[in-house]
Order: C-alpha cells, then structure tokens, then sequence
C-alpha cells in the first residue's frame, strides 16, 4: 500500500489530498496518514499542508525510473519482448538473466523476451572480466533474453545485432553522431558510450539462451580518472542533463526487434553488413590487433557475414578475426 501511494503522488506531482488517496486506494483517511508518516521514516520527502494535502518533494529515482518503465513497457507493441523485470539493486543484470534462464530451463520454461534491468550493479562486468562502472541513477543497464533458432558459433552475432540497435536508439533521439567500434562498443566523439557483453547460457550440452547485457552512459558528469580519456556519456555528449532514461531504453527494445527479425531471416549478419559497415568507425582505419602474444597493425575493410572483421595486413594479405580472438584498438588511442 505505501508503494501504491507513493506512485500515486509521483504521477500527480503536485498536491493529492488525503481525501483524493483514500478514494483511489479504498482505504481510511487514518491508514493514509500512517502509510505516509512510515513512508517519511525511510527518507521520502513528502510535504505535507493543511488543506491541499501531500506532495512529494523528490521521489527516489530508482523508484520513477521503474514505474516508468513499467508503463511504457506496458503499452509496447511489440512481438518480441515479453517481459520486463526491474530490480532496484542486482549483482549484474546478465547473471540475474542467466539465473532466471536456468529457473525457467528446470521447469521446462522459455522465457526468451525476457528483459531484465536495474537502477543499480554492484557488480557490472564488461569484456573480458573487466568492471563495467553503474552507479544509480547514471545509466541503462539492460540484458535481453533471446533464444534464436541458431548454432552455439553464431550467438556473438547478437552483440553486433545490438550494437546496430544501440547506435539507431542514441542517434534517433539525440543530436549525436554514433558510430560502432567493433564487436562491441558505441563511439561518440571517439569516446565510448555504450559496451555490450552478449553470454550463453548452456544445459546438457545445448544452448538454452542468450544474454544481451547492455551498459549505456546517460547522465554521468564524470569518470573515475583512468576512464576519463575514453569514456563519455548522453549528458556530456548531448548537452542534454534531462535525458530520459526511460524513452532511449524503448526506442532501443524497438530498435532490436527490428534488426533481430532481419537477422533471423538469414541466420547471419547478410541483411545488415552493409549498415553496420557504413557505421563502424574501424572501416577504413588503420588499427592495432591485438591478440594473447601478437600485437600487429592492419587496415579494417568491414565485417563480413558472420560478424568477423575483416582485414588487410601491411602485406597485402587479407584476414578475418574474430571478437574471441583479438581485440582492436586504434592507432592514436582508444578509438582513433
């Protein structure tokens, strides 16, 4: 009952009676004034006036975030996406997946479509183990269930799938000009602003799912220093302090589902090279590859069909590498 008055004064976001809230919630004026006067002992603001009733001065914003993602979730069209689960705090949102994938998986369950997110990670991981930074109220942390009809070797394809969806989602909303940074970043101002860690989940020797873990930057004003050179966000790129959160995680559900259908038509990465080409910022680059005990300098074409780079040596020789394989980095740093 205290969440549902809480909601109800967020979504009126000025004054609502006492009177107003036990009509809505069928309950004595007595059991408002005590859900209101135990809501005020755990922190919220709310303000109280004789004859206009209560407001709240500053909702947490875990909580706006989630109400508002639930209603937007809510009236989504959309064939794909099923469901959406928000937790204030998880661990991570793809071990959350992955746990929830194994729960279903016991019962027999598919729980593809599934979308798990959070306000906050305590332990938000990147590529190759390392720590993904997530604090509350600064981003979208996101991973999406999917159980494609496809080969264990073609599941990273997803991270390219997504990486496509992210860059559509920044640059429809925003005055940004996005780029891609294979396999798995998003580039704006040859600083990143997105990672994507895409993970199988496997039972008995067969895939049960895949994991989408999505990490954005929206409203950080700052990176701890060693990030500093390489990391940006919504609010540092856009200019734009109000970016909502809400909007850019349904504009990008959206986006995904459009790229997801056309991957599924091909199995592969046929009906999207061309665009994800015309947006990777490795193209035409010169760019370090490296790799466990190799560290050499290529030219990137592009990607090829199933999602590997393909390359050109100082040799003439053309090659083709793959995100398990070697990691890319530009010559003058980071991205560039």
């Amino acid at each position: 009952m205290k969440n549902k008055i809480l909601r109800l004064l967020y979504q009126r976001g000025d004054f609502l009676s006492g009177e107003e809230i036990s009509q809505e919630l069928q309950i004595s004026r007595a059991a408002v004034w005590k859900h209101i006067a135990k809501l005020k002992e755990e922190g919220q603001q709310i303000e109280a006036v004789t004859n206009k009733g209560y407001r709240l001065k500053r909702p947490y914003r875990g909580q706006a975030y989630g109400w508002e993602l639930e209603e937007r979730f809510a009236s989504l069209r959309s064939g794909l996406w099923k469901e959406l689960v928000f937790e204030e705090i998880l661990d991570s949102s793809n071990l959350e997946a992955k746990r929830r994938i194994q729960n279903a998986s016991a019962k027999g369950e598919d729980i593809s479509g599934t979308v798990v997110t959070c306000e906050m990670q305590t332990a938000g991981r990147g590529r190759r183990g390392r720590r993904w930074e997530s604090p509350a109220g600064s981003g979208i942390w996101v991973s999406l269930v999917l159980k494609p009809d496809i080969g264990p070797d073609k599941a990273s394809m997803m991270t390219l799938v997504a990486g496509m969806a992210v860059r559509k989602a920044l640059s429809d909303l925003f005055p940004l000009k996005a780029g891609i940074k294979w396999p798995n970043d998003i580039i704006v101002d040859d600083r990143k602003i997105c990672g994507i860690l895409t993970e199988m989940t496997v039972e008995d020797m067969e895939m049960t799912g895949i994991v989408v873990g999505i990490g954005i930057n929206v409203s950080n004003e700052a990176f701890p220093e060693e990030l500093r050179d390489v990391a940006t966000s919504v609010n540092m790129a856009a200019h734009d302090k109000e970016a909502d959160r809400a909007s850019i995680l349904m504009c990008l559900l959206g986006a995904m589902e459009e790229y997801y259908e056309r991957f599924l038509k091909t199995g592969d990465l046929t009906g999207l090279m061309d665009e994800y080409n015309e947006h990777c910022i490795n193209a035409g680059r010169v760019v370090h590859v490296i790799g466990v005990d190799t560290d050499w300098t290529a030219r990137a074409i592009g990607i090829d069909r199933n999602g590997g780079l393909r390359l050109i040596k100082e040799d003439g020789e053309e090659t083709t590498v793959s995100s398990g394989e070697v990691t890319i980095r530009g010559v003058m740093g980071y991205a560039k």
